[in-house]
């Protein structure tokens, strides 16, 4: 078992993933981390196991390999952890406000969106590799996210009274 962490962003994932490649071929890559809902139907600190990974921008898809999200799936049950199944939506921002979670999610027809994992999904499915991404809820539909972009410290140094978000998006990691 190897772990890779990459940070926020396709040209993080890309370069990431490219670099560990090099290095080792994995039997198969899990995806961990943060997503935003955008339907009700995946509260904040919910699971979703992705079934496609869509990109916001070519508007492509790539289906997750069915036996890995069939494990996750059985798993999740056997331990009577809550989840969803789904296709996520990956976008090249940070979606903070409700109204465009929503838009988003209703446009392509998915229940989660984030920032890495259809560069990966391309990546693995390109090398023939297996791969599951499952992403828990940070911020769900309803809730606005805080604006920030990339580099948090400039975000802060920009408009200092988001701060004052920092306990809210602490307990929604928490409860993640």
């Amino acid at each position: 078992i190897s772990v890779l962490v990459t940070g926020i962003g396709q040209v993080l994932m890309q370069r990431g993933l490219n670099e560990a490649l090099r290095l080792e071929r994995p039997d198969a890559i899990l995806l961990v981390g943060y997503a935003g809902g955008t339907t009700p139907i995946t509260p904040q600190g919910s699971l979703v196991l992705s079934e496609a990974l869509i990109d916001e921008t070519s508007e492509k898809e790539i289906s997750t390999y069915k036996e890995l999200l069939n494990k996750a799936k059985k798993i999740c049950e056997e331990n009577k952890w809550p989840h969803q199944r789904g296709k996520i939506l990956t976008v090249n921002r940070v979606i903070g406000a409700p109204h465009e979670k929503a838009d988003l999610g209703a446009t392509f027809s998915v229940i989660a969106l984030e920032m890495e994992a259809f560069v990966l999904a391309r990546i693995a499915s390109e090398n023939k590799i297996p791969f599951l991404v499952a992403k828990a809820i940070l911020d769900p539909v309803e809730e606005m996210l805080p604006p920030v972009d990339e580099n948090l410290i400039e975000s802060f140094l920009k408009n200092p009274k988001m701060m004052m978000k920092l306990p809210k998006l602490y307990y929604w990691a928490s409860q993640a």
